[in-house]
C-alpha cells in the first residue's frame, strides 16, 4: 500500500506539470482507497479473533476461594448449567457477619449508628474464647422479627488474617459505648431479686 502512495504522489505532481492523464491519477487514488479499505478489513478480523480468545478464557470478577471442580477439561458448558459450570467463587476479603440482638438494645444501637459512629466488632469461635477477627458494623435489618423479639445486624471484616470462613458459626460482641470513671463491681457481689437488682458488699469471715 505504501508503493500505491508513492506512485499516487508523483502521479499528482505529474499532472500538475500536465505531463499524464487525470484519469490515470484518479485509477492510482482509487486503488490506494481500496488497499486502505483492504487494511482496515483485515484489522477488524484480526479485533474480532482477539476477541474470541477472550471470550474463550473465563475470568473471575472478584478474588475468593472456589469451590471443588465441578467440570473437567473437554466438559461441554452452556449458560444454562444448574452448578454454574466453572465453580462459584465466595469472597472472604472483606467478609460479613450477620448476627441479632434483642429488640431490647436496638435503640442504644441505633443512636451511635446514626450519629456516624463506627461500632467495633469482634468475632470469637464457637467456645466464646478465641477471638477470631475484628470488625465494624455495617448496618441494621429494616424489620424485627416478631417471634423471637430480635432483629438482625451486619458487620464488615477485612478478614486479612482469615479467620473467617463462609457459613462458619461464630459468637460477636458489638461494642455499643464506653463508660469512663464508672464503678464496677464483681458479678459474686451482684443479686438479682424480686425487688430488682442488689449490691452485696463484701466481707470477710473469719
Amino acid at each position: 500500500m505504501q508503493i500505491a502512495r508513492l506512485d499516487l504522489q508523483r502521479y499528482q505532481t505529474l499532472l500538475l506539470q500536465d505531463s499524464i492523464a487525470k484519469q490515470q491519477v484518479d485509477t492510482q487514488a482509487s486503488l490506494v482507497k481500496q488497499y486502505e479499505g483492504a487494511v482496515k478489513s483485515d484489522q477488524a478480523n484480526v479485533d474480532t479473533y482477539k476477541l474470541d480468545l477472550i471470550y474463550a478464557r473465563i475470568t473471575a470478577p472478584v478474588s475468593g476461594h472456589i469451590d471443588l471442580r465441578q467440570v473437567d477439561p473437554g466438559n461441554y458448558v452452556t449458560t444454562g448449567d444448574t452448578n454454574g459450570g466453572g465453580g462459584v467463587i465466595t469472597q472472604l476479603q472483606p467478609i460479613s457477619v450477620i448476627f441479632t440482638t434483642s429488640e431490647d438494645n436496638l435503640a442504644a444501637i441505633l443512636k451511635p449508628l446514626h450519629a456516624g459512629t463506627k461500632m467495633s466488632v469482634t468475632t470469637y469461635d464457637r467456645t466464646n474464647t478465641t477471638a477470631l477477627e475484628s470488625g465494624f458494623l455495617e448496618t441494621v435489618d429494616n424489620q424485627i422479627d416478631t417471634t423471637t423479639g430480635t432483629v438482625k445486624l451486619r458487620a464488615t471484616f477485612d478478614n486479612k488474617g482469615l479467620g473467617l470462613f463462609p457459613n462458619q458459626f461464630v459468637n460477636t460482641k458489638l461494642l455499643v459505648d464506653v463508660i469512663k470513671d464508672a464503678t464496677i463491681v464483681p458479678p459474686p457481689a451482684v443479686l438479682n431479686g424480686s425487688s430488682g437488682v442488689v449490691y452485696v458488699g463484701s466481707r470477710t469471715i473469719r
